[in-house]
């Protein structure tokens, strides 16, 4: 078993104005990844960007990984699935989530 993260950073955007910027970086199975994301409230719900670079295509990792999925999670813990990131030929992706 290898553990591949430790911690995880989490913001509250419920009593937050104006666009936050969130950076990714690599992991362990992809070093070489990167992103970035700004998260803006409006209207009641939370609007989120995403931009991906040098995200291999998830079949890299065996035949039954077909696609990453961004996850959320909501102020009261629960998960909410924003969608699926699909990277194109140039190992580059964007989501974007309303």
């Amino acid at each position: 078993m290898t553990v591949i993260s430790d911690g995880l950073a989490a913001v509250n955007y419920q009593d937050h104005s104006g666009p936050t910027k969130i950076d990714f970086m690599g992991t362990v199975l992809a070093p070489g990844a990167h992103g970035e994301a700004v998260a803006e409230r409006k209207k009641g719900s939370v609007e989120v960007d995403c931009k991906f670079t040098h995200i291999d295509p998830p079949q890299r990792f065996g035949g039954e990984y077909l696609t990453y999925v961004l996850w959320a999670i909501t102020p009261d813990g629960r998960t909410m699935n924003l969608g699926e990131v699909v990277p194109s030929a140039s190992n580059n992706a964007e989501q974007s989530e309303h």
